[in-house]
């Protein structure tokens, strides 16, 4: 299933209900193994799933809460949706459900708590909405109430949660649809996030000291981490995604083939201050604040791989933020972010000096860096401006055949995180390398020997010290040029002859993107790519 037929699942089962042979929980405390499959059960007071019980919810089940009333799990529980047959989690009455003041009109999660053994809880084909975790009067506080809208998680060992959605869920702190502490193992695959709130860190998802996490395949579209503070001072972290020191270099943390859009925060759509983490095959796109931010400042190790971080509006810098000097970046797209600083970065690393480890990408206003070019990506369908005025749900931030980025990545990835696909479900290696971005374009195979016209010869491409052109009998140019990305011409030759043979010496030169122009006398311009590694 694709992420764009999840979203249509998910509107759906989230605006069709039919309520039938209702069922009311008179027993708040299940002590054995019990299942919940009734078309529709109401919940009239706080539900405690002890130690040694479970929990089975079934397909087709719309729980609705008669007031701000939760699910406490010590033991395990299973929400068993199917496509078809979607579980709903929700209140009766949303009256008040955005006033902090109170806890009405939304109810109070499902909290997990800690548990020794290695047991996993887990959720398929569920909607959560109107989820509220609040302690009214103490927004800013640290306090359990306040943290994970719909889910909380606190030293329980493994959850995962697969085709699911999360819609309008709120909390005063951490996590406005789901917050994980100190879990083992968290799994978070096609699922579909929209308008949940959270004044502090995670609008979507808040994950700390998580030994293993992957989050994948999910879709954030117009969450908040947010609020202004006295003085006009704006705050809030990750309102997609915060991580906050998950994942020891023993264990893997993950975050691959995500789409960001329209999401509201000031540091990070996706904040990560992680000890290992892998961020690939994302799109970061119309965000209000940094797209991608980095808040460790040691020397703990990231990889930033393939990914399209375009049209975000940030303060200060509006796509990248570095502060670890370990931090590799490959293949990236960065490009049409816009600031209202003075400043005018794309990207901010440690101390500004752009000293980043950068290479093979694609970024507005260039970077130092092996193989990374500044020429303007050639999307499909991209928005036509950046921050939120511009919806991105539906825009299309794939490559053009004519795209430099096509072919252009890394050309030896051995030793990297590869997914076997990119961000659509195709084979993320097409044409014999990589593309830069979060698609791989599926129609323009690489050359990796010499380009042949009709009357010339350009070879090798890739070329590292010298690129050699050789006329035909047939060459009738006024000119060749050699050009960079910018257009800054590297070698012109006025009046070539035929049959001959002319050098362009590339060794002084930086890695990136090149071209050749053949015009002839009639004013017809040929053009051809090469890159420099």
């Amino acid at each position: 299933m694709t992420k764009r037929t999840l979203i249509t699942l998910i509107l759906t089962f989230n605006i069709v209900v039919v309520y039938c042979q209702p069922y009311n929980v008179l027993n708040n405390n299940i002590y054995n193994d019990t299942t919940w499959s009734a078309d529709t059960i109401k919940i009239f007071d706080n539900i405690t799933v002890h130690e040694n019980a479970s929990l089975t919810i079934q397909g087709g089940t719309y729980i609705e809460f008669q007031g701000h009333y939760n699910i406490e799990v010590y033991g395990i529980l299973k929400a068993i949706g199917t496509i078809s047959d979607s579980i709903f989690f929700t209140i009766n009455d949303t009256t008040s459900f955005s006033d902090t003041t109170t806890n009405s009109g939304g109810w109070g999660g499902i909290r997990f708590r800690q548990r020794d053994n290695n047991d996993t809880s887990y959720f398929t084909y569920c909607s959560f909405s109107y989820g509220k975790a609040v302690v009214p009067g103490n927004w800013g506080g640290y306090d359990e109430g306040n943290n994970g809208g719909s889910i909380y998680a606190i030293q329980y060992p493994n959850l995962i949660i697969r085709n699911s959605s999360f819609i309008n869920n709120r909390a005063n702190y951490f996590g406005g649809a789901i917050s994980f502490f100190e879990c083992n193992s968290v799994s978070i695959k096609d699922c579909f996030f929209k308008k949940n709130f959270v004044y502090n860190k995670g609008g979507g998802i808040y994950i700390e000291r998580a030994s293993n996490f992957s989050i994948n395949n999910n879709i954030f579209y117009k969450n908040t981490a947010y609020k202004t503070l006295p003085g006009n001072v704006e705050t809030g972290s990750g309102s997609g995604v915060y991580i906050s020191y998950s994942a020891s270099t023993g264990g893997y943390a993950i975050v691959e083939s995500n789409e960001f859009y329209n999401n509201k925060s000031v540091d990070g759509t996706l904040y990560e201050s992680c000890l290992f983490i892998i961020v690939v095959n994302n799109i970061i796109a119309n965000n209000y604040g940094v797209g991608l931010a980095e808040g460790i400042t040691t020397t703990y190790n990231a990889l930033f791989e393939n990914n399209t971080i375009v049209n975000n509006y940030g303060f200060i810098v509006p796509a990248l933020w570095f502060n670890s000097t370990q931090t590799k970046m490959i293949n990236n797209i960065i490009w049409g972010n816009g600031s209202a600083s003075f400043f005018g970065y794309q990207i901010y690393d440690i101390d500004g000096s752009k000293t980043a480890d950068i290479s093979y990408s694609c970024i507005q206003d260039g970077y130092p860096g092996e193989g990374n070019i500044e020429t303007y990506p050639e999307f499909v369908n991209p928005t036509q401006g950046y921050g939120l005025e511009y919806d991105a749900l539906n825009s299309d931030w794939s490559l053009l055949d004519n795209s430099p980025c096509v072919n252009y990545g890394m050309p030896d990835t051995n030793g990297y995180h590869i997914p076997e696909f990119d961000i659509a479900g195709n084979p993320r290696v097409y044409g014999c390398r990589i593309d830069m971005g979060a698609f791989e374009n599926q129609e323009v195979v690489a050359v990796y020997e010499n380009i042949k016209g009709n009357n010339y010869t350009i070879g090798p491409n890739p070329v590292k010290d010298k690129l050699l052109l050789h006329l035909g009998e047939d060459a009738d140019f006024k000119t060749i040029k050699v050009t960079n990305s910018t257009g800054q011409v590297i070698k012109f030759i006025n009046n070539p002859e035929v049959f001959s043979l002319y050098t362009v010496d590339f060794s002084d030169d930086p890695a990136g993107l090149y071209f050749v122009h053949f015009e002839s006398d009639n004013g017809i311009v040929k053009t051809e790519k090469v890159i420099k590694l």
